[in-house]
């Protein structure tokens, strides 16, 4: 059986947050890849590698997003991508660490995306993280070949 997994996508100043979210996964034995520099436009493609390679094995891509984030077209661009290709799959999960605008850029992909608002007062917020990405990594019972998503077979 293939392992499920994740590409942690974020800026450094939010590295603290991904690092808490990498710890949440893999204590559920969610296999997590995160970028460890981005300083050179060499790492930028090791990331965009990563993140084909992640949605390749039917993996998802969690986006730690910040009013910060939302300025970087690297992360931007990333999440993008990982839609496009999915193609319909559901593959970003949005973890969401401060109150941002409605009309941000990837509120267009919000329809193939879970949010999760850190920011909210909710139980557990990492619980809620760690059972969406079990389940974006997941197989459908329908159809292997497909989709993932038991809705989406």
């Amino acid at each position: 059986m293939n392992k499920k997994q994740v590409f942690i996508n974020y800026i450094p100043e939010d590295r603290v947050v991904a690092e808490q979210i990498r710890d949440w996964l893999t204590a559920e034995g969610i296999v997590c890849a995160m970028l460890t520099e981005v300083d050179s436009l060499e790492a930028h493609f090791r990331v965009v590698a990563q993140v084909e390679d992640t949605i390749e094995a039917k993996g998802a891509l969690v986006v730690v997003l910040s009013k910060a984030a939302l300025k970087s077209c690297w992360l931007i661009s990333n999440a993008q991508y990982s839609c496009e290709l999915a193609a319909r799959r559901p593959v970003l999960v949005v973890y969401q660490i401060e109150d941002l605008p409605q009309d941000h850029p990837l509120a267009l992909y919000y329809a193939q995306a879970a949010v999760i608002h850190a920011s909210k007062k909710v139980a557990d917020p990492s619980t809620r993280l760690v059972n969406t990405c079990l389940l974006y990594t997941s197989p459908s019972p329908r159809d292997r070949t497909r989709s993932r998503m038991p809705s989406s077979a």
